[in-house]
């Protein structure tokens, strides 16, 4: 039976907004949550999306949280039953490249949302907010000393001049304030690298970047080629914590579900196994019919990218050849790739409080890469190779 909960996603289009929609329909039950709405800024339909087709979920485009309140609140009227929500799933996110104005508009973002879902007497529950492994500084790693590992949600936020280009710090203050003295609670989740789907081009994701290289890859030298990790030695090796979608959205849903097992506004990690890529890239590789070894040799930070663009010819005769949605070299963050495959520090998570809190289920990050590229091919944003060829 339904509990008649209502489940709002802002950013549905996104890595984690979309596996969200699809977790906020079966789990923990098909009956917890009667409606499921998923909102984006740019046009998205359901069917593009590679979504469920099931009644409960909505999927409303054109929501612009950049938007004063008054104007956001006009928007949210036109959608149905909006003024039931009890649960919301927060992702919005807005890229900017100054941090001081990443922080400012993300938070105003926020901000604006939630005032929103307040003036419209919406009977929240409670607002689960995802940040991530920023807060723990990695983006001025050597300016100033890095925390002890495994990373701990008790680690101090960094001082001044930093935190206020940290802007989940922000985020975190703003649901503070106006979650205090009110019926509803929020909770704040750190994956760091998230492994997932998103049907539109998404910079910050590294299924997306190594789909495409991989199939590039066994495009130009074949199946059962040799493919070198392309960074360096000591980044083969150094331990992560990356979060493969489904367990992540799962540890969500368990968390706002529960709200009586941790204190208003906890913070949480969460992600699978902690592991390198010395154990991860021979399996991620053998997906795309390849045999991954170590690096050869200490790469440069963009060397993927260079090599990606030096054969771009053949990703367009992929593109031809496989009927695949055009652009997703240049809709890729090679950028985000670089950072990525050439941290060379070790920032494994203590992830101690997921099991505290009742969760049980472990994530696996090589399963999460394959389900993920499974969609991929099905997106037809990477090429379904034959198996035989």
């Amino acid at each position: 039976m339904s509990n008649g909960y209502h489940a709002l996603v802002f950013g549905a289009s996104g890595i984690s907004g979309w596996e969200a929609c699809r977790q906020l329909l079966t789990y923990p039950t098909a009956s917890t949550f009667s409606q499921v709405t998923g909102l984006t800024n740019r046009p998205l339909t359901r069917e593009a999306a590679l979504l469920p087709l099931d009644p409960r979920l909505r999927l409303i485009s054109g929501v612009d949280l950049q938007k004063s309140v008054e104007e956001l609140i006009t928007d949210l009227t036109q959608i149905p039953n909006i003024q039931t929500v009890t649960h919301v799933f927060y992702y919005a996110y807005k890229q900017v490249e100054d941090k001081v104005e990443l922080n400012k508009v993300n938070t105003q973002m926020l901000e604006t949302a939630i005032t929103g879902l307040i003036k419209l007497n919406a009977p929240l529950k409670h607002v689960m907010l995802q940040t991530g492994g920023k807060a723990y500084g990695p983006e001025f790693y050597g300016q100033v000393p890095f925390p002890p590992i495994p990373l701990k949600e008790s680690t101090p936020r960094l001082p001044e001049p930093y935190a206020s280009r940290i802007f989940y710090y922000s985020l975190v203050d703003v649901l503070a304030r106006l979650s205090q003295g009110t019926s509803w609670t929020f909770s704040e989740v750190r994956p760091d690298n998230i492994i997932g789907f998103a049907p539109n081009f998404n910079a910050m994701n590294e299924a997306q970047i190594f789909g495409v290289y991989l199939s590039l890859y066994r495009a130009v030298y074949g199946q059962g080629a040799e493919i070198p990790f392309p960074s360096t030695k000591a980044a083969y090796k150094i331990m992560t914590t990356e979060s493969s979608t489904e367990t992540l959205i799962r540890y969500q849903i368990h968390l706002a579900l529960h709200p009586d097992k941790f204190a208003n506004g906890e913070a949480f990690n969460e992600g699978d196994k902690a592991a390198s890529f010395e154990t991860k890239w021979p399996a991620m590789a053998a997906y795309f019919g390849l045999k991954g070894v170590p690096p050869k040799e200490d790469n440069p930070q963009d060397a993927m990218e260079k090599w990606v663009w030096k054969h771009k010819d053949v990703w367009d005769k992929l593109e031809k050849e496989y009927d695949l949605k055009p652009g997703a070299i240049e809709g890729t963050g090679w950028w985000f790739g670089n950072f990525v495959i050439w941290a060379f520090w070790d920032r494994p998570y203590d992830l101690s409080k997921m099991k505290a809190v009742g969760f049980e289920e472990e994530g696996d990050t090589v399963k999460g890469y394959y389900k993920s590229w499974d969609l991929y091919r099905k997106a037809k944003i990477i090429p379904d190779f034959p198996s035989d060829s």
